[in-house]
């Protein structure tokens, strides 16, 4: 059975994302007036997003709507841009010697195609460096870093910019895992570069436009900044800490778990409708049923 798409334009066309923009404004409107609106988005989206609200400002602007970028897609675009970085340094062959992850699948690691075995690969990666450095400042007996970096070794250097890469990705996940927003903008600040200096285009240019609208509600938009410190943009798997979840890790997921695993704190504090997951229900019910007259 084959599902005709309901548009003639391109997803990422800017027709389909202002019509996206207009159906969500109508559809939270109805359901709760007066709520305050999100939209997230990974970076291509985000800037056809963006764009349109600096063009319509009277019914699009940022007084009536927040864009925001999704943690998801942050997360894989900081992982692609430390696999670009460690390309070539023999990561892998290091990761497969240690047994953190076999042959076929070092390459999900540098291209990050499966996200959760990349991360772990990355997060085994830093806690290395960590222990590697700590013996490299007892064997020369020195505290301060950089005059270690300069006496010793490229090397030494090399790993010590890796290891901060890393962490700075890590502690993104973990802001999202917390929910902490003053974090997650702390730590988007020194990445931004990286993004910059290993030539990611979209994320050197649009990250820091993410990053100006979460200075921009801390300083003006109160009421925004409320919503982000109380955790209410994120998706609880549970009530214990460290089990946020980015929202668009939960729309990315709605084709293989079942929404009603969320938290009712979820439900109540966030108000999110993902419509996506209702038009799989549909679809499965469709499939069902020509199944069903198919053996008839």
């Amino acid at each position: 059975m084959e599902v005709m798409t309901l548009f003639t334009d391109k997803a990422q066309s800017l027709a389909i994302m202002l019509h996206t923009m207009n159906v969500m404004k109508a559809v939270v409107e109805h359901l709760d007036p007066g709520q305050i609106q999100f939209l997230v988005a990974g970076a291509p989206i985000y800037a056809f997003l963006k764009k349109i609200q600096f063009t319509m400002l009277d019914t699009h602007g940022e007084e009536k709507l927040f864009i925001t970028m999704g943690g998801l897609h942050i997360e894989l675009a900081a992982f692609r841009m430390a696999g670009k970085w460690l390309e070539g340094s023999g990561f892998t062959s290091v990761l497969i010697d240690a047994g953190v992850t076999t042959q076929r699948k070092a390459d999900y690691v540098l291209k990050v195609s499966h996200i959760k075995i990349s991360r772990y690969s990355h997060e085994v990666t830093a806690a290395a460096i960590r222990l590697l450095q700590q013996l490299d400042y007892q064997e020369h007996k020195l505290n301060d870093t950089d005059l270690l970096l300069r006496v010793v070794s490229p090397m030494l250097q090399y790993r010590d910019i890796v290891l901060k890469i890393e962490l700075c990705i890590l502690t993104i996940l973990r802001s999202i895992r917390e929910a902490n927003f003053q974090l997650y903008m702390n730590t988007l600040i020194p990445l931004a570069p990286w993004f910059i200096a290993l030539d990611h285009t979209n994320y050197a240019r649009w990250l820091s436009v993410h990053i100006r609208d979460l200075i921009h509600i801390e300083c003006e938009r109160l009421d925004i900044a409320q919503v982000f410190k109380a955790g209410r943009i994120v998706a609880w798997k549970t009530m214990r800490p460290f089990s946020a979840t980015a929202l668009d890790h939960v729309l990315s997921n709605t084709d293989r778990t079942n929404l009603t695993d969320l938290t009712p704190y979820h439900h109540e504090e966030v108000g999110t409708w993902i419509l996506r997951s209702c038009f799989t229900l549909l679809i499965q019910e469709l499939q069902d049923t020509s199944r069903s007259w198919s053996r008839q």
